[in-house]
């Protein structure tokens, strides 16, 4: 995802691949690795800048239901991993910065995505 920052179709292969992770994980079959996931996300998922390409993707998927149904119910469905990751991902940017003396930890980011996704899924469903 990191490596080709620059092609689209690479990030939404990644946040895809990721959501049928989750998805097989939500399965009654495998939700004993439930506290697998957790402890990856917690203690060694390490991409700083994932957030901002798994914010597009989704934002993206939000904007374009009509045309993407199936892969937004899908991602609705690994939403609370997903966020996992998202906030992850801004909490080990923010510290980066913070070591590098560059600017103060926050979740302002996260927040005013969040806020923006559901701005725009309120619009879909009036």
């Amino acid at each position: 995802m990191m490596e080709n920052s620059d092609s689209d179709t690479f990030d939404t292969l990644v946040f895809d691949s990721l959501v049928f992770i989750i998805g097989l994980i939500a399965d009654r079959k495998f939700q004993h690795f439930n506290p697998v996931l957790e402890t990856y996300i917690r203690k060694h998922f390490s991409a700083t800048l994932a957030y901002t390409k798994l914010t597009k993707v989704l934002k993206n998927y939000v904007e374009n239901a009509e045309k993407l149904t199936e892969q937004l119910l899908k991602a609705m469905k690994a939403l609370e991993y997903i966020f996992k990751f998202i906030v992850r991902s801004r909490v080990l940017f923010n510290q980066f910065l913070s070591l590098r003396g560059i600017g103060k930890p926050s979740l302002v980011f996260v927040v005013e995505s969040v806020f923006e996704i559901h701005c725009l899924t309120e619009g879909l469903y009036r």
